[in-house]
């Protein structure tokens, strides 16, 4: 699956990242525009990353209770505010992201079936694929 980013996301990327050029067409729009803009394309990147996610563990007879969810929802969106702020928004990067948090569920999912837990994965499988995915799972660790 390839995640397109919006234009005015990726321009507000390199802004945050220094690059003159960002800056000087930013100066156009009130900053409280860029901070709007900014803060959607990150949710919608998010929302991206834990809906292939979710749909990866459904698609394997899983499903995540509150915890896993809210544990699993704060890990991505720590991953994707780094690379926004690091200006790290090229398909590339996008690609990256995407492939790491499909192998943290993966590990997730494995650990589940290993500890014979079937239908859910709970915060132990979570807690076991941040200590095997981290600290190499760009950009969530």
């Amino acid at each position: 699956m390839k995640f397109n980013l919006k234009a005015s996301a990726i321009l507000l990327c390199t802004f945050a990242a220094g690059s003159f050029s960002a800056k000087a067409q930013s100066l156009a729009q009130p900053l409280s525009t860029h901070a709007t803009s900014y803060k959607a394309a990150v949710k919608e990147f998010s929302d991206h990353l834990f809906k292939m996610a979710a749909d990866k563990a459904h698609e394997e007879g899983y499903h995540m209770p509150y915890a896993t969810r809210t544990s699993l929802q704060t890990f991505i969106n720590t991953g994707v505010e780094k690379m926004f702020t690091a200006g790290l928004t090229e398909e590339k990067y996008t690609k990256k992201a995407e492939d790491n948090i499909m192998r943290f569920v993966t590990v997730m999912i494995d650990d589940a079936h290993t500890r014979g837990v079937t239908g859910v994965l709970d915060i132990i499988a979570f807690r076991t694929a941040q200590g095997m995915c981290c600290p190499n799972g760009w950009p969530f660790c």
